[in-house]
């Protein structure tokens, strides 16, 4: 499964957050888009589904590569940073049935 997502957060060089939006001091994404693979999700009941997945997107691949940290390059993203909400209900039954 693919999704495409507007933002989302990544680890820094450092191992800390960084924002696809370019809030914490890293640069920006360039992209309106990113298009990455979910690998675990979960609901939160502070801040609703969330998600990490990983790059299908050899943009996003090239950019994290580049801005983020040299071994964890997983791209963490909500409910509420789908290009589609329609993906939603996909993603839902994706995190149901991994967590069985």
């Amino acid at each position: 499964m693919e999704i495409t997502v507007t933002e989302f957060c990544f680890n820094n060089p450092a191992g800390g957050t960084a924002i696809s939006d370019g809030t914490f001091g890293n640069e920006a994404y360039p992209h309106p888009t990113a298009t990455v693979t979910p690998i675990k999700g979960w609901f939160d009941y502070e801040c609703g589904w969330r998600f990490i997945g990983e790059s299908a997107d050899p943009l996003l691949t090239t950019y994290l590569e580049a801005h983020g940290h040299p071994e964890d390059r997983r791209v963490f993203f909500s409910e509420f940073d789908l290009a589609d909400r329609r993906d939603l209900g996909p993603l839902i039954d994706f995190a149901s049935i991994q967590a069985q």
